[in-house]
């Protein structure tokens, strides 16, 4: 259980720090970023469609047939991305709130199962949980006109979500460390105890 535990928080608090990264990236220098992240993106697809292509071309099977379709067309789409990156400056919000709409719905049920468990951190659990929400439903719905403010916001957000999920991570490692030392504690107590009875 605690390895579990360990790899989650590990992972968690990895992915937060790329997202701060991110967000600074994005308000410090938001066209630069969206330029890097179209250019990563459309050589992604590039690379998926010349693979589908050439896998196409070295199967003799039908099952393979469609794979030059899809390989041109996900080219196609890589050049696109590419030649157009704010189009993916305009897609961004929409991808990242539904992201933190997900992980804002997981804390919900974090925060509901700590409180039927009566510990005292489902209260900053919630409130992170409401807070992600806000924030996703914000991004999803994207209130904002100019290019450059919804970038900067973007950025503005990720920062503020990526710091709170790392406190809230590292309170829930802390709460289960000290279950967990206090569960060996009652453990050993016990074990010592029948240990004396069998000495008597």
């Amino acid at each position: 259980m605690n390895k579990m535990i360990n790899v989650f928080v590990k992972s968690t608090i990895i992915t937060s720090l790329f997202l701060l990264a991110l967000g600074i990236l994005l308000i410090v220098k938001s066209d630069a970023t969206i330029m890097m992240v179209s250019y990563v993106i459309g050589a992604v697809l590039i690379a998926l469609g010349v693979l589908a292509i050439i896998n196409f071309l070295r199967s003799k099977s039908e099952l393979y047939h469609l794979d030059i379709v899809y390989g041109i067309v996900t080219i196609i789409l890589g050049v696109l991305v590419i030649e157009n990156p704010k189009v993916i400056g305009s897609i961004i919000p929409f991808v990242v709130g539904v992201g933190i709409l997900i992980n804002s719905g997981t804390k919900l049920k974090y925060a509901l199962d700590l409180k039927d468990n009566k510990e005292e951190v489902w209260k900053y659990t919630l409130i992170v949980a409401i807070i992600s929400a806000i924030l996703g439903v914000l991004l999803v719905f994207n209130p904002f006109k100019a290019t450059s403010l919804i970038v900067q916001i973007i950025g503005i957000v990720i920062c503020v979500y990526a710091l709170l999920d790392i406190v809230s991570t590292i309170l829930l490692k802390k709460r289960f460390t000290k279950k967990s030392e206090i569960k060996e504690a009652d453990i050993k107590m016990i074990e010592d105890k029948e240990e004396g009875e069998k000495d008597d």
